[in-house]
Protein backbone atom coordinates (compact mmCIF):
# COMPACT_ATOMS: atom_id res chain seq x y z
CA UNK A 1 0.00 0.00 0.00
CA UNK A 2 1.28 3.44 -0.89
CA UNK A 3 2.40 5.54 2.05
CA UNK A 4 0.17 8.30 0.68
CA UNK A 5 -2.84 6.20 1.67
CA UNK A 6 -1.81 5.51 5.25
CA UNK A 7 -4.81 7.50 6.48
CA UNK A 8 -7.30 5.21 4.76
CA UNK A 9 -7.47 2.74 7.70
CA UNK A 10 -8.30 5.68 9.95
CA UNK A 11 -11.13 6.62 7.63
CA UNK A 12 -12.55 3.12 7.78
CA UNK A 13 -12.09 3.01 11.56
CA UNK A 14 -13.91 6.29 11.98
CA UNK A 15 -16.81 5.16 9.83
CA UNK A 16 -17.11 1.87 11.74
CA UNK A 17 -17.38 3.87 14.96
CA UNK A 18 -20.20 6.05 13.69
CA UNK A 19 -22.60 4.86 16.37
CA UNK A 20 -20.33 5.88 19.24
CA UNK A 21 -18.92 9.14 17.99
CA UNK A 22 -19.73 12.40 19.69
CA UNK A 23 -21.02 15.44 17.86
CA UNK A 24 -24.02 17.14 16.27
CA UNK A 25 -24.87 19.49 13.46
CA UNK A 26 -27.10 22.52 13.26
CA UNK A 27 -28.31 24.88 10.56
CA UNK A 28 -29.88 27.36 12.94
CA UNK A 29 -26.74 28.71 14.54
CA UNK A 30 -24.80 31.76 13.44
CA UNK A 31 -21.56 30.06 14.42
CA UNK A 32 -19.19 29.19 11.56
CA UNK A 33 -19.56 25.69 10.14
CA UNK A 34 -16.67 23.27 10.61
CA UNK A 35 -15.89 23.37 6.91
CA UNK A 36 -15.82 27.19 7.08
CA UNK A 37 -13.26 27.00 9.88
CA UNK A 38 -11.11 24.69 7.78
CA UNK A 39 -11.43 26.95 4.73
CA UNK A 40 -10.53 30.03 6.78
CA UNK A 41 -7.40 28.32 8.13
CA UNK A 42 -6.36 27.33 4.61
CA UNK A 43 -6.88 30.88 3.32
CA UNK A 44 -4.81 32.32 6.19
CA UNK A 45 -1.90 30.09 5.13
CA UNK A 46 -2.22 31.20 1.47
CA UNK A 47 -3.56 27.84 0.36
CA UNK A 48 -5.73 27.32 -2.72
CA UNK A 49 -8.84 25.16 -2.28
CA UNK A 50 -9.38 22.77 -5.18
CA UNK A 51 -12.06 20.48 -3.71
CA UNK A 52 -14.36 20.30 -0.69
CA UNK A 53 -16.70 17.64 0.65
CA UNK A 54 -19.43 17.22 3.26
CA UNK A 55 -20.28 13.61 4.08
CA UNK A 56 -22.90 12.10 6.40
CA UNK A 57 -23.77 8.50 7.16
CA UNK A 58 -26.40 6.72 9.26
CA UNK A 59 -27.30 3.09 9.91
CA UNK A 60 -30.67 1.88 8.65
CA UNK A 61 -33.00 -0.49 10.45
CA UNK A 62 -33.79 -3.07 7.78
CA UNK A 63 -31.95 -6.32 7.03
CA UNK A 64 -33.96 -8.02 4.27
CA UNK A 65 -34.15 -7.70 0.49
CA UNK A 66 -37.77 -6.60 0.77
CA UNK A 67 -36.88 -3.93 3.30
CA UNK A 68 -34.13 -2.58 1.07
CA UNK A 69 -36.38 -2.58 -2.00
CA UNK A 70 -39.18 -0.75 -0.22
CA UNK A 71 -36.82 1.85 1.20
CA UNK A 72 -35.08 2.31 -2.16
CA UNK A 73 -38.38 2.85 -3.98
CA UNK A 74 -39.41 5.48 -1.45
CA UNK A 75 -36.07 7.25 -1.71
CA UNK A 76 -36.29 7.43 -5.49
CA UNK A 77 -39.83 8.84 -5.38
CA UNK A 78 -38.78 11.50 -2.88
CA UNK A 79 -35.74 12.49 -4.96
CA UNK A 80 -36.85 12.28 -8.61
CA UNK A 81 -34.20 14.76 -9.83
CA UNK A 82 -31.40 12.31 -9.01
CA UNK A 83 -30.13 9.79 -11.57
CA UNK A 84 -30.32 6.36 -9.92
CA UNK A 85 -28.22 3.23 -10.48
CA UNK A 86 -28.87 -0.10 -8.75
CA UNK A 87 -26.24 -2.81 -8.25
CA UNK A 88 -26.48 -6.25 -6.67
CA UNK A 89 -23.76 -8.81 -6.04
CA UNK A 90 -22.89 -11.62 -3.63
CA UNK A 91 -22.10 -9.11 -0.89
CA UNK A 92 -25.42 -7.25 -0.99
CA UNK A 93 -27.30 -4.37 -2.60
CA UNK A 94 -26.44 -0.78 -3.48
CA UNK A 95 -28.59 2.03 -4.83
CA UNK A 96 -26.79 5.24 -5.80
CA UNK A 97 -28.37 8.51 -6.83
CA UNK A 98 -26.43 11.42 -8.29
CA UNK A 99 -27.21 14.95 -9.37
CA UNK A 100 -24.81 17.54 -10.80
CA UNK A 101 -25.39 21.28 -10.66
CA UNK A 102 -23.39 24.49 -10.66
CA UNK A 103 -22.60 24.29 -6.95
CA UNK A 104 -21.26 20.74 -7.03
CA UNK A 105 -22.27 17.10 -7.03
CA UNK A 106 -24.71 15.48 -4.61
CA UNK A 107 -24.73 11.74 -4.01
CA UNK A 108 -27.20 9.63 -2.08
CA UNK A 109 -26.20 6.02 -1.51
CA UNK A 110 -28.05 3.17 0.18
CA UNK A 111 -26.08 0.01 0.91
CA UNK A 112 -26.97 -3.35 2.46
CA UNK A 113 -24.08 -5.77 2.96
CA UNK A 114 -23.78 -9.22 4.50
CA UNK A 115 -21.48 -9.46 7.52
CA UNK A 116 -21.20 -12.95 8.95
CA UNK A 117 -24.73 -14.29 9.31
CA UNK A 118 -26.53 -10.95 9.28
CA UNK A 119 -26.94 -7.87 7.12
CA UNK A 120 -25.95 -4.29 7.80
CA UNK A 121 -27.53 -1.38 6.00
CA UNK A 122 -26.75 2.32 5.93
CA UNK A 123 -27.45 5.59 4.15
CA UNK A 124 -24.78 8.02 2.88
CA UNK A 125 -25.26 11.57 1.63
CA UNK A 126 -22.37 13.58 0.20
CA UNK A 127 -22.15 17.07 -1.25
CA UNK A 128 -18.88 17.75 -3.09
CA UNK A 129 -17.65 20.74 -5.05
CA UNK A 130 -14.63 22.54 -6.49
CA UNK A 131 -15.37 26.22 -5.89
CA UNK A 132 -15.23 27.78 -2.44
CA UNK A 133 -16.64 31.26 -1.84
CA UNK A 134 -19.31 33.10 0.12
CA UNK A 135 -22.02 31.69 -2.13
CA UNK A 136 -20.83 28.15 -1.39
CA UNK A 137 -21.21 28.75 2.35
CA UNK A 138 -24.77 29.99 1.87
CA UNK A 139 -25.69 27.02 -0.32
CA UNK A 140 -24.44 24.65 2.38
CA UNK A 141 -26.55 26.44 4.99
CA UNK A 142 -29.65 26.66 2.81
CA UNK A 143 -29.47 23.33 1.02
CA UNK A 144 -27.12 20.75 2.51
CA UNK A 145 -28.29 20.82 6.12
CA UNK A 146 -32.02 20.88 5.28
CA UNK A 147 -31.34 17.91 2.99
CA UNK A 148 -29.55 16.07 5.81
CA UNK A 149 -32.48 16.74 8.11
CA UNK A 150 -34.87 15.39 5.50
CA UNK A 151 -32.88 12.26 4.65
CA UNK A 152 -31.77 11.11 8.11
CA UNK A 153 -33.91 10.17 11.09
CA UNK A 154 -31.26 11.13 13.65
CA UNK A 155 -28.33 13.57 13.72
CA UNK A 156 -25.50 11.92 11.79
CA UNK A 157 -21.93 13.04 12.19
CA UNK A 158 -20.91 15.45 9.44
CA UNK A 159 -17.47 14.84 7.96
CA UNK A 160 -15.98 18.07 6.55
CA UNK A 161 -12.98 17.85 4.23
CA UNK A 162 -10.97 20.22 2.04
CA UNK A 163 -8.33 19.47 -0.57
CA UNK A 164 -5.95 22.00 -2.07
CA UNK A 165 -2.41 23.13 -2.72
CA UNK A 166 0.25 25.58 -1.58
CA UNK A 167 2.33 27.39 -4.18
CA UNK A 168 5.41 27.53 -1.94
CA UNK A 169 8.08 25.24 -3.41
CA UNK A 170 10.85 25.95 -0.87
CA UNK A 171 12.32 23.30 1.39
CA UNK A 172 10.56 22.92 4.71
CA UNK A 173 7.12 23.85 3.37
CA UNK A 174 5.50 20.73 4.81
CA UNK A 175 6.65 21.55 8.32
CA UNK A 176 5.87 25.25 7.96
CA UNK A 177 2.36 24.88 6.56
CA UNK A 178 1.32 22.03 8.85
CA UNK A 179 2.45 23.99 11.90
CA UNK A 180 0.55 27.06 10.70
CA UNK A 181 -2.66 25.13 10.11
CA UNK A 182 -2.50 23.40 13.49
CA UNK A 183 -1.76 26.69 15.22
CA UNK A 184 -4.66 28.55 13.56
CA UNK A 185 -7.06 25.73 14.43
CA UNK A 186 -5.64 25.53 17.98
CA UNK A 187 -4.97 21.83 17.50
CA UNK A 188 -2.67 19.56 19.49
CA UNK A 189 -0.83 16.92 17.48
CA UNK A 190 -1.56 13.37 18.68
CA UNK A 191 0.08 11.09 16.11
CA UNK A 192 2.06 11.71 12.97
CA UNK A 193 4.13 10.24 10.18
CA UNK A 194 6.67 12.74 8.84
CA UNK A 195 8.98 12.20 5.90
CA UNK A 196 10.80 14.60 3.57
CA UNK A 197 7.97 14.74 1.06
CA UNK A 198 4.98 13.51 3.07
CA UNK A 199 3.25 14.44 6.35
CA UNK A 200 0.29 12.66 7.95
CA UNK A 201 -1.01 14.14 11.21
CA UNK A 202 -3.88 13.33 13.56
CA UNK A 203 -4.79 15.98 16.12
CA UNK A 204 -7.42 17.28 18.53
CA UNK A 205 -8.86 20.80 18.70
CA UNK A 206 -11.50 22.36 20.92
CA UNK A 207 -12.45 24.40 17.85
CA UNK A 208 -14.56 21.45 16.67
CA UNK A 209 -17.37 19.85 18.71
CA UNK A 210 -17.33 16.55 16.85
CA UNK A 211 -14.81 13.87 17.72
CA UNK A 212 -14.06 10.17 17.28
CA UNK A 213 -12.46 7.87 19.86
CA UNK A 214 -9.04 6.34 19.40
CA UNK A 215 -7.38 3.73 21.59
CA UNK A 216 -6.44 6.16 24.35
CA UNK A 217 -8.06 9.52 23.53
CA UNK A 218 -10.29 11.46 21.18
CA UNK A 219 -9.29 13.04 17.86
CA UNK A 220 -11.14 15.35 15.51
CA UNK A 221 -8.67 16.62 12.93
CA UNK A 222 -6.57 14.94 10.25
CA UNK A 223 -4.08 16.60 7.94
CA UNK A 224 -2.03 15.20 5.09
CA UNK A 225 0.54 17.04 2.97
CA UNK A 226 2.79 15.79 0.23
CA UNK A 227 5.28 17.23 -2.22
CA UNK A 228 5.90 15.70 -5.64
CA UNK A 229 9.57 16.18 -6.32
CA UNK A 230 11.96 19.13 -6.31
CA UNK A 231 10.27 22.48 -6.95
CA UNK A 232 6.79 20.97 -7.08
CA UNK A 233 3.72 22.36 -5.39
CA UNK A 234 2.61 20.96 -2.05
CA UNK A 235 -0.83 19.37 -2.01
CA UNK A 236 -2.86 18.89 1.15
CA UNK A 237 -6.03 17.38 2.53
CA UNK A 238 -7.50 18.50 5.85
CA UNK A 239 -10.66 17.23 7.49
CA UNK A 240 -12.71 16.95 10.67
CA UNK A 241 -13.22 14.66 12.47
CA UNK A 242 -11.40 12.44 9.95
CA UNK A 243 -10.48 12.60 6.27
CA UNK A 244 -12.95 11.38 3.68
CA UNK A 245 -10.98 12.40 0.56
CA UNK A 246 -8.14 10.11 -0.48
CA UNK A 247 -4.89 11.52 -1.82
Amino acid sequence: MSRYKVLLPAILLGISLMMIVSGKYTNASNRPLDIEKLASAVEKTDGKITEWSLYARESLNFSTDKGFTTYAETMQKQNPDFSWIYNQNNEGHELKGLIRHESGVETIKMVMTETGNHYQSYLIYEFRGMKWNHQTKQIIQDHYFPKVKNLFTGEPLIFSCIKGEFSDTLDGVLSKQSNKLLSILEANELESLKENDFYSISAYSNTFEQKVPTEHQYMNLQLGLRKKGLGAQTTFVIGTPILTIEY
